[in-house]
C-alpha cells in the first residue's frame, strides 16, 4: 500500500449503497479497513496492468476516457498525480462492490523477504485491454487456473507459493458466474 491509500476521501468515492459494513469498519492490525485494501488493489491494478476497476455513474468509462487515463497513469508513476485525484478529475468511482476479498498471506518473521499479500478476485473490465507498465510487470499470459498450475509444475510459469494456493482454489470453476456463486454462498473457502 502507498501512504495515500488510506486517504479519508476514499470512503466518499465509494458508492455507499454498495459498501459492506466491514469495508468501513473492522480495521486490521495496521488500522486499515477492507475498503482501504480494495482501493489499493484497484490503484495497483491500474498502475501495473492498465485495467481500471472504476466507473462513472453509467458504470462504464468510454474508450476516449480510458485512453486519457492511460496517459495520466505515466504521470502517476512519476508521482505527479495521485490516483484519487485522477478518479476525481474524471468523475469516476472505484467499483469496490465488484472486487471480492479472498485471503491474506503473511510471511513468517524469520523470512528474509517480508510481505503481507492480500488476494482479490474481479472480472476483467469489458472493453479494456491489458497494458502492462513494463517495470513491475514485464510480461503476462492468460491461462485457466488448471493451466497455470500445470505450467507452474512444469517450470514454465513460476508462481510464488501463496499465489499457487489461491489459484488452486479456482480450478473447479469453469466460469466467472460459477466462481462468484461459490464465493457468495460460502462454497469456496480460503
Amino acid at each position: 500500500m502507498d501512504t495515500h491509500d488510506s486517504d479519508e476521501r476514499i470512503s466518499h468515492l465509494a458508492r455507499p449503497e454498495h459498501l459492506a459494513p466491514d469495508e468501513k469498519i473492522f480495521p486490521d492490525r495496521h488500522g486499515n479497513s477492507l475498503l482501504t485494501y480494495k482501493y489499493a488493489a484497484i490503484r495497483e491494478t491500474f498502475e501495473e496492468c492498465g485495467l481500471l476497476l472504476a466507473a462513472d455513474k453509467n458504470r462504464t468509462p468510454d474508450m476516449a476516457t480510458l485512453k486519457n487515463l492511460l496517459k495520466v497513469r505515466q504521470r502517476m508513476s512519476g508521482g505527479e498525480v495521485l490516483f484519487l485525484d485522477m478518479l476525481n478529475d474524471f468523475n469516476l468511482q472505484p467499483v469496490n462492490d465488484e472486487l471480492f476479498y479472498l485471503t491474506s498471506f503473511v510471511t513468517p518473521e524469520f523470512s528474509p523477504i517480508r510481505f503481507d499479500a492480500k488476494f482479490f478476485f474481479a472480472r476483467c473490465p469489458q472493453a479494456q485491454k491489458i497494458n502492462i507498465d513494463g517495470s513491475e510487470i514485464v510480461d503476462y499470459t492468460w491461462a485457466t487456473p488448471a493451466e497455470a498450475i500445470k505450467k507452474n509444475n512444469e517450470g514454465s510459469l513460476p508462481l510464488a507459493l501463496p499465489t499457487q494456493q489461491v489459484i488452486k482454489k479456482f480450478t473447479p470453476f469453469e466460469t466467472y458466474s460459477s466462481t462468484i456463486d461459490a464465493l457468495i454462498t460460502g462454497n469456496m473457502f480460503f
